[in-house]
């Protein structure tokens, strides 16, 4: 059967529909991914299609009214106008307000960088909440474009941990996964600087005590201590 209807929910592959639409098909041995829904957009002018133009699943939802609006979108527009080209991103959209239009807030691009509220990412993940006029990629920092921040004023990244844990971020190579580290020990209030596995480490106690190459703060009653 192609369809079938069961108190108003349509079933295809399946005579037991549970949602309005419930699209079933038997799961094997296979290892790929099954297409089950296609959405497909096809050239019908006969020329070059342009950037920006394919498929989209509109989400909506109604407004005070009776009429409803496009309140998310997922859509799949042309990365390049190259018809040969087959390059499609991948983009979310949302609205943020009643009525409002839905725009774009994550994009995934042919190449595999992804942008939350920035359309052309600069790295694998690119998280922008404001203009910068900075471009990230570019000279040095070409070697750190794996995850950009961005923002148009004061801009952070936070590390939320319990009350008696770590925050940290390691350091490693194909020899040594974690070769250095930074951590605060949420336990005693303490930030450390650790290189080389723990051959060296300095580190800032809640009291403003400073430690070079020290194991053990217990002890320090001055400013500065080194072993």
């Amino acid at each position: 059967y192609a369809a079938l209807f069961n108190g108003g929910n349509v079933g295809m592959g399946t005579t037991t529909p549970t949602e309005a639409l419930t699209v079933s098909y038997g799961i094997g041995t296979e290892s790929t991914l099954t297409g089950v829904l296609a959405i497909e957009g096809t050239d019908t002018e006969d020329a070059n299609m342009v950037s920006g133009s394919g498929p989209s699943l509109d989400f909506r939802l109604p407004t005070s009214t009776a009429a409803t609006h496009v309140s998310a979108r997922i859509g799949c527009p042309r990365e390049g106008g190259d018809e040969d080209a087959n390059a499609g991103t991948l983009s979310f959209y949302t609205a943020s307000t009643d009525d409002a239009t839905a725009t774009e807030k994550m994009t995934i691009l042919k190449g595999g960088n992804t942008g939350i509220g920035v359309v052309a990412p600069a790295g694998k993940l690119h998280i922008k909440s404001g203009e910068s006029n900075a471009a990230a990629g570019d000279g040095y920092s070409v070697h750190a474009d794996e995850l950009v921040i961005e923002g148009s004023g004061n801009t952070g990244l936070s590390i939320l941990s319990g009350n008696n844990d770590l925050s940290t971020v390691y350091f490693g190579d194909n020899g040594d996964n974690d070769i250095g580290h930074i951590y605060y020990d949420h336990s005693d209030n303490k930030m450390g600087f650790i290189t080389n596995a723990a051959g060296g480490q300095l580190y800032l106690t809640s009291a403003s005590l400073l430690g070079l190459n020290a194991t053990a703060n217990g002890a320090m009653t001055i400013g500065l201590t080194m072993n």
